[in-house]
């Protein structure tokens, strides 16, 4: 990673960070302790999308840098003051994909293509999808708070990067196939109130679109 991209990355973590755990200021101590935790799962969670988009990346021999969206995330932060952390807000920043020559060699065309932006874009939020489900998996064995962070966490980034707006992730991902991006945030959305509020079990019935959508996608990818 470059040094802009590390400070990008740090940026968005810390004011995630604040807006994830913003409800849990119930004295300095206690906010101060959830603060750090959540600068934790968030920059976890981080690193996850980015090992995520810059696999499908490396695949297709180019690259993959995360800039941040100083507007998104002012919006993002000024929303949680506004709503008193009622309603949140994710928008950090997207992805940006380059290519060459040099990294191109053997390739029919040197610019990345509609169908391969929407890919790299993609991996980024089923990544962090799945591991919003690994979390709820293993409820049983971490503490229910930090589950329920994760879960949070990860599908409403996951959510949030499927917006399709410019230059958010979603945009790549709608340019490349409508039907893919109308899957696969359903099916997060609908994740994020199950996996928040169901068991596992029912929840399971709800993850079929999303297995379908990944199917797609990987039918696509090969």
């Amino acid at each position: 990673m470059e040094p802009s991209e590390i400070r990008d990355i740090l940026l968005s973590v810390f004011v995630l960070g604040f807006i994830f755990s913003f409800n849990k200021w119930d004295s300095i101590e206690a906010g101060i302790s959830n603060f750090f935790l959540t600068i934790l799962l968030v920059g976890f969670s981080f690193l996850i999308k980015m090992i995520g988009h810059k696999y499908t990346a490396d695949k297709y021999e180019c690259r993959h840098k995360y800039i941040i969206w100083p507007q998104g995330l002012a919006f993002s932060l000024f929303a949680t003051l506004l709503f008193n952390g009622k309603i949140l807000f994710a928008l950090s920043g997207f992805s940006a994909m380059s290519s060459s020559y040099f990294s191109r060699l053997g390739k029919k065309y040197v610019d990345l293509s509609f169908n391969e932006k929407g890919r790299i874009a993609l991996t980024g939020p089923l990544f962090n999808i799945g591991l919003a489900v690994l979390f709820k998996m293993f409820e049983g064995l971490l503490n229910p708070e930090i589950v329920l962070d994760m879960v949070i966490i990860n599908l409403t980034i996951a959510f949030f990067s499927l917006i399709p707006l410019p230059p958010l992730d979603g945009s790549h991902i709608l340019s490349y196939d409508w039907t893919i991006w109308l899957m696969v945030i359903s099916s997060t959305t609908t994740l994020l109130f199950l996996l928040r509020f169901a068991n596992l079990l029912i929840s399971f019935f709800v993850i079929t679109p999303l297995v379908i959508a990944i199917f797609i996608f990987s039918q696509k990818y090969t």
